[in-house]
This record gives C-alpha cells, structure tokens and sequence, in this order.
C-alpha cells in the first residue's frame, strides 16, 4: 500500500473521531450566549433590590408613626431575604459562566487541532491525486475520467450562470422598452396647442425607445447562441425592431401618422410580452440545469473523493 495512502487514512480515522468538535462548539457558544445574558439579567435586578432597599432603610429611620414602621421593617426583611436569593443565584451563574469559558477554550484547541488534521489531509489528498495520475492503474484512470467530468461540469455551470445573469439584465432591459413604448405613446397629441411641448417629449421617448429596442434585441441574441451551446431549448426570444419612421426615414405630426404609429406602439408592447413569458421559461429552465450541474459536481467530489482514500 502507497505511504500516502496508509496517511491519508490515518488522518481520516483522526478527524472522524473529531468531528464532532464543530457541534459541540456550536452549543457551546449558544449556551454561553445565553449564561451571559442570565448573568447581566440577574446583576441588573440585584441592583434593583439594592436601590430599594436603601430606600426602606432611609424611610425607617424617619420616626413615623409606629404602626408604619412595622410595615416598612417587614417589607425591608422581604427585600433583604429576596437580595440575597438573587446574590445565590447570581454566584452560582458567575460559576456557570466560568465553567462555560473554560469548556469553549478546551473546545477551541480542539477545533484548532482538527483544522490543522484537515489542513494535513487535504495536502496528502493532492499528493495521492499526482501519485494516481502517474499509475498505469484502474484508480489513475477512474481519477483521470473524474477529472474530466469535473472539468467539463465546471465549464457548463460558467456558462449557465452567465446565461442566467444575462437573462436578469434582459429582463431589466425589455422592461424599460416596454415602458419608453408607453411613454412614446402617451406623449402622441392630436392637440395643437401642446403640439410643442408634445414634440419634445415624444422625441426624448423615442429616443430611449430606439435605444432599449436595439439592446435587448443584441442580448437575447447572444442569450440564444449560450442556450444553443448548452442544448437548451427555448421558444420564440426575438424581440422585433419598431419602425418609429415611415419608409423615409422620417415622421410627421398629423392624424394619420399618430394612427400609425400607436398601432405600431402596441404590437411592440404586445411582442415585448410575449418575449418576457418565453423568457420567464428559459430562466426557470436554465436554473433547474444549474442545480442538476451543482448535484453533478457534488457527486464527483464524492468518487474523487472515495477514490484517494481507499
């Protein structure tokens, strides 16, 4: 059996018998947690009960009447007897405390310990990793195709994440298309009177129209080149150009080209739609693959893993 091998298990069988440190310290910390809060809880009451206290001890030196003072004495001996009920409870969760903060020291070394085992393991896995790859031996070549799979399952998940990130940015984008449509449609006015301020505002929507129209478009084309590479099938993402100007490039402000121009307005809105459903679907599609790809990826680590230890 490799030297490497016989240490790598060596250390397994120590960090096994560790491994339990990481939940102790856990509760441990809780329980802590929740003695200090006892502790100053319990310190603050003792005050408490000392104020009043003095304050009955100043009221029975003022020679009241007798009945009075009677009242106060045994109100004063029931404060006292409640003082020092909480002085016991208080030293014996100061003792808590204590026993507490020495338990977390004993289980931080421990914890250091299992780090520097696991720090150790991970060292040897890598050295028994390079040992297989050089074997002419079953192990290497089931490491070899691991390895393999591994790589190509990190390169899909790359490209699913870029894939579904840009799908977020081209929601964001069509959103803001779909809503420079409406602007550039509710800045159309058949009343001449604001035919000026009209002009000006429906050419800054139109503007950003244009500009939105042409960015989601370059997006979801580069969107369904990664979904082809990725074998990923998807319904209609094609998000049509509006033709804000008639077939000269130009467009006039009367009745007719507002007609025209609203209808185009709509069936931009409605393609938009359209395309964000699609798009809803794909992104839902492209997150199942990435927890697919992720278990996968897992799943390897596991036999890789599995591979170097026994």
């Amino acid at each position: 059996m490799s030297t490497i091998k016989e240490k790598i298990q060596e250390l397994v069988v120590q960090i096994n018998q560790l491994s339990f440190i990481e939940n102790e310290i856990v509760r441990a910390e809780r329980s802590a947690q929740s003695i200090d809060l006892n502790v100053r809880e319990t310190l603050e009451l003792l005050e408490k009960k000392n104020i009043e206290i003095e304050e009955l001890q100043s009221f029975s030196v003022k020679g009241l009447i007798s009945s009075i003072f009677v009242d106060k004495k045994f109100e004063l001996e029931n404060k006292r007897n409640e003082y020092y009920q909480l002085s016991k409870q208080y030293d014996s969760l100061k003792a808590e405390k204590s026993a507490s903060v020495f338990e977390l020291e004993i289980l931080n070394r421990k914890i250091s310990e299992l780090g520097v085992l696991k720090q150790e393991l991970q060292v040897m896995m890598e050295n028994r990793e390079n040992e297989l790859m050089t074997e002419n031996s079953n192990q290497g070549m089931a490491l070899l195709n691991v390895r393999k799979e591994t790589e190509e399952a990190d390169i899909k998940l790359r490209k699913l994440n870029r894939s579904y990130e840009l799908s977020d940015r081209i929601f964001s984008t069509l959103t803001l298309f779909s809503a420079a449509l409406r602007d550039v449609e509710s800045s159309i006015t058949w009343n001449r009177k604001k035919q000026f301020m009209a002009g000006n505002s429906k050419e800054v929507a139109l503007k950003k129209a244009k500009e939105f129209n042409v960015e989601s478009r370059l997006m979801l084309n580069d969107l369904g080149k990664m979904l082809r590479e990725l074998d990923i099938s998807y319904k209609n993402l094609d998000v049509v150009l509006v033709a804000f100007e008639n077939e000269f490039g130009m467009f006039f402000d009367n009745f007719i080209s507002d007609m025209i121009m609203k209808k185009r307005i709509i069936e931009g809105v409605e393609n938009v739609e359209y395309v964000f459903q699609n798009l809803k679907n794909v992104k839902a599609n492209i997150g199942e693959k990435i927890k697919e790809t992720e278990v996968l990826r897992q799943r390897l680590f596991t036999v890789k893993d599995k591979i170097l230890t026994e």
